[in-house]
């Protein structure tokens, strides 16, 4: 199965963020690569999401509603 290179995601609190997915059972990746692309506001870190073949519907559905209960 295909999967995407790299889902990133921009925000303020990437360490706050990777730090409560972690204790959910989520990797996640600061320094996978540098953001290409447009102008880069330097407030905003990146963050990698965990992205693998063997992530079935329901780990990207629980990671979906991890990151949207952290964010709010």
């Amino acid at each position: 199965e295909n999967s995407f290179n790299a889902v990133a995601i921009r925000t303020r609190n990437a360490q706050h963020l990777e730090s409560q997915l972690r204790r959910r059972g989520f990797d996640t990746r600061s320094d996978y690569m540098e953001w290409f692309g447009g102008e880069r506001d330097f407030e905003e870190e990146v963050l990698y999401l965990p992205n693998h073949p063997a992530m079935s519907t329901m780990d990207i559905d629980r990671l979906i509603q991890a990151v949207r209960s952290i964010m709010k």
